[in-house]
């Protein structure tokens, strides 16, 4: 997996689990998001292999306006977090995918977080 960023509970420094449950609602009640637990399939950069990662009931898919099309992005770890691939343009603070993160970090009442730490509004 690329850079990784999470969504996260945490109070005293302390990991919260984001139950499933609590997750789905958000992703039901977030516009341009829905759940999806279908096997990613994708292509090895260098070898050009079919990569198959099998889906879960806690991933969920992102709609995308400017190709109209579905696309995975974040999944639910049992650890209580949820976890999902950038690029560079999430470091725009109007970038499509970090509105959506951030609307679903606000009904969690969560924290966006990057693997180094760094913390997004």
């Amino acid at each position: 997996m690329a850079y990784a960023i999470h969504i996260e509970r945490r109070h005293d420094n302390q990991l919260q689990p984001i139950d499933l449950e609590d997750w789905l609602d958000a992703v039901q009640a977030t516009q341009d998001v829905r759940p999806s637990g279908k096997d990613i399939v994708t292509t090895a950069p260098r070898t050009n292999e079919a990569i198959r990662m099998q889906g879960h009931s806690g991933d969920a898919e992102v709609f995308f306006p400017a190709d109209q099309t579905w696309r995975p992005v974040f999944m639910w770890s049992r650890r209580g977090k949820v976890i999902f691939s950038v690029d560079k343009d999430f470091e725009r603070h109007d970038d499509p995918l970090r509105t959506i993160a951030r609307a679903l970090a606000r009904r969690l009442n969560a924290t966006i977080i990057g693997d180094n730490g760094e913390t997004y509004d």
